[in-house]
């Protein structure tokens, strides 16, 4: 009994999906709703290997702009999380801005770095940074907090400078809050990147593809860099999944 609940779990997700692309593909077989708008999954996958060699092309572009935002992203967080925590004076100037940067949706925000910036790549790396900034400063300044105050008071008392707390205890602490924040801006920094190449700027991208595809109507096509989009996505939050459990396994380790 216990062997085939595990199985249901292992299997049961793959299953539901299979199924429901099946049903799907019948159900546009038999012509029960407007294919031309909504192309069954078969005609998508026959789209994506058709246009692999550009598709290839423009994702890689998206995904080296994506790195870019989500760098600059989680650097910006963490220093501002930091200067925040050792500066609580500084708190009132800055978290203002970090509630303005969530409060204005990018496709405000964007029209005006292009007009700062021109119509190039800094742009949109600059939306994906934005967009990832905020989880990152606001997990990483609660994760200091939440510090043990006995653990603070111990290394106090054994005359432990402001550096050495830090790396020793305060941001091993907030490492669990810290990591969640970077999965949230992993999912946001492809969205900002796709999204800038969707409003403007130089003639690449999957977002520029995307519309490229629209204006000519090929909706497989447009439904196919939809799906292409959402699995880089999962694979890179897989990517900072793994590497939390490393991380804070390594912590474990090191605390016993």
């Amino acid at each position: 009994m216990k062997k085939s609940i595990n199985i249901a779990k292992s299997w049961g997700p793959g299953l539901f999906w299979i199924g429901l692309l099946a049903f799907w593909e019948v159900t546009a077989g038999l012509n029960l709703y407007p294919t031309a708008l909504l192309p069954p999954p078969g005609k998508i996958f026959s789209a994506l290997v058709k246009d692999w060699p550009l598709i290839q092309k423009h994702l890689i572009f998206t995904l080296w702009l994506t790195w870019q935002g989500l760098l600059l992203g989680i650097g910006s967080g963490l220093v501002t999380a930091f200067v925040v925590d050792k500066f609580p004076r500084f708190k009132p100037y800055i978290w203002p801005f970090l509630t303005i940067s969530q409060t204005l949706p990018p496709f405000l925000i964007y029209p005006l770095l292009l007009l700062l910036l021109g119509f190039g790549e800094t742009p949109r790396v600059l939306i994906a940074a934005l967009v990832c900034y905020f989880p990152v400063a606001v997990s990483f300044a609660q994760g200091l907090k939440q510090t043990d105050p006995d653990k603070m008071e111990l290394f106090r008392n054994m005359g432990a400078k402001t550096l050495v707390t830090y790396r020793f205890l305060r941001i091993p602490s907030a490492l669990p809050a810290l990591a969640g924040g970077i999965k949230v801006a992993a999912a946001y920094s492809v969205v900002g990147v796709v999204f800038g190449e969707m409003m403007g700027g130089p003639m690449e991208g999957m977002g520029y593809y995307m519309i490229r595809k629209i204006d000519t109507f090929q909706p497989a096509a447009v439904y196919g860099a939809v799906v292409l989009i959402s699995l880089v996505t999962l694979l890179i939050i897989k990517f900072f999944e793994i590497w939390e459990q490393k991380l804070l396994s390594k912590r474990n380790r090191s605390e016993e």
